[in-house]
Order: structure tokens, then sequence, then C-alpha cells
């Protein structure tokens, strides 16, 4: 065998923790929810109401939930959960009164806000549907999905 050298240890020297104004500004925003409410699964989308006081929507596995920002909580009442699979989007309509949301089996529901009803489920895709959204004239839903198909519904 061969000989070995003894090498020495070099300290170094301890990193100083800057304390920058940057740094600061950013520390100061905590988790208002308290909770993590995305159930370990990835967030798909994200979309704010267009009326005052903007909640938003956030969806994530086979679930919508609400976010309520003057109440700085989630009322689970008001959560979606009636997807068989995965949520892949949601957004409102311009006025704020309905919501529409897709699945990974192709489905498309028609939520009431308020009540949380389901109105309509709209079927036709093959796949996955990534995007839907209202149309301008609020009784139309225009949807994409991986079957690589862009379908305008007509009137709800």
């Amino acid at each position: 065998m061969g000989d070995y050298n003894k090498l020495e240890l070099v300290e170094l020297p301890r990193r100083q923790v800057d304390n920058t104004p940057d740094k600061r500004f950013w520390k100061k925003y905590k988790n208002w929810l308290g909770r993590q409410e995305t159930s370990g699964t990835d967030i798909h989308h994200v979309t704010f109401t267009p009326k005052f006081p903007h909640n938003f929507t956030v969806v994530h596995g086979t679930r919508a939930d609400t976010f309520f920002v003057q109440q700085k909580e989630i009322d689970d009442q008001k959560s979606l959960q009636k997807f068989k699979q995965i949520a892949r989007c949601a957004n409102y309509r311009s006025d704020g009164r309905l919501l529409v949301a897709s699945d990974d089996g192709g489905g498309v529901q028609v939520f009431q806000v308020d009540s949380r009803a389901q109105l309509r489920r709209l079927k036709g895709h093959q796949g996955p549907v990534h995007q839907c959204h209202f149309a301008h004239s609020k009784t139309h839903v225009v949807t994409a999905g991986d079957d690589r198909t862009l379908r305008p519904t007509k009137d709800l």
C-alpha cells in the first residue's frame, strides 16, 4: 500500500446573515391561513372573482377551494369537491355568479357560485380539459383539451 499524507482541516469563516432591506420586506409576509390547504397535490389553476372583494379559487387535486380574502379563511362548505378525476381549470363569469371548471376525465361543469350547485355538466372531450372560459356573451363556454379540440358550447 502507499503512504498517506494527513490533510489539515481548514476552518472557513462563518457566513454572515445579511439583513438587507429586501429580506426584511419579505419576512413580514406570513401564511395567513396558518395551514396547508393543497392536500399534498399540485396546484393546477388559480382564478380570481371579477367582483369585489376579489376572492380567489385554487384548483388542486379533485377539488376547488375558494379563499375568502376578507375573512382570511377557507369555508369548507363552499369548496367544490364534485370532481371524480383531477380538476384542471376553473374560471368565473364576468359577473362573478357562475364558475366553470374542468377535469381530467374530459368533463366540464358549470356551478352557481353562491349555492355551489352544479347547473350543467358538459361532455365531448376525449381527454383532460386544460382550459375553460366563459365567452363575452356570458351564455357560452369555450373549452380546450388534450384531444386537440377547441369546443364552444351552445347557450347554457
